[in-house]
């Protein structure tokens, strides 16, 4: 896993702790909301989640799958 891209998903991620994940990783991490969705999906986690609600796990997932 490159740390590089975790510490930069995790970051994005917690900027504004009471959005939901999708809005805080659309349009810097990833282009959609719907490709966000899906990558969620993909992870076990709710479309609707907030960062605090995902794991260390899914975290690691959720970098493999996108590309920053």
């Amino acid at each position: 896993m490159d740390l590089a891209r975790f510490d930069r998903v995790v970051r994005a991620s917690f900027t504004h702790r009471r959005k939901l994940l999708v809005n805080n990783l659309v349009p810097d991490i990833c282009q959609t909301g719907e490709q966000m969705s899906g990558y969620l999906d993909k992870i076990g986690a709710r479309p609707d989640c907030r960062a605090e609600q995902v794991t260390i796990d899914q975290f690691i997932k959720l970098t493999e799958l996108l590309v920053v």
